[in-house]
């Protein structure tokens, strides 16, 4: 089973523009902070292959390997990755911004892309695709709760 996937978050921090370029500047560092990566190796400069740590319940489980390539931004606060074709079960590109708003830090995530090669049992299609995208946002806004801790907000 294939299944598309499509998530915008948007969230405040109380940091310093200096506390995000920081960390923008160690992307590896970066990525580490989300939840279930179970591995990340590097392609090449700047490009990374995630393996995640098998995700599921009720016996049925699914590890997402995918990779992506990554551009960092650090004047604008922007990091934007693109899947790298061929590798893993997934494709998923999107962008993270950091804008300053008054003392604050505005950030806004955009991730879009597909899992493919799931292993459901029929019986389970129907339902699959709301527990996939429900975890997935789990997963998203963990990340976001870790980089908030990292940087100070």
């Amino acid at each position: 089973m294939d299944m598309k996937i499509k998530l915008k978050r948007n969230a405040k921090f109380s940091a310093s523009p200096d506390a995000i370029r920081s960390q923008l500047n160690d992307i590896t560092g970066l990525l580490k902070l989300f939840p279930k990566l179970d591995s990340l190796s590097e392609l090449k400069p700047g490009a990374f292959k995630w393996t995640l740590k098998p995700i599921g319940a009720a016996g049925i489980e699914h590890v997402v390997v995918y990779g992506a390539d990554y551009s960092v931004d650090l004047q604008s606060m922007k990091v934007s990755w693109s899947s790298v074709k061929g590798v893993g079960n997934a494709t998923l590109d999107g962008w993270i911004h950091f804008q300053e708003a008054g003392g604050t830090i505005d950030l806004a995530v955009h991730i879009e892309g597909q899992l493919r090669d799931m292993s459901i049992p029929l019986a389970l299609r129907l339902v699959t695709p709301t527990y996939i995208n429900k975890t997935f946002e789990a997963l998203v806004d963990k990340f976001l709760e870790r980089l908030r801790e990292k940087v100070g907000g």
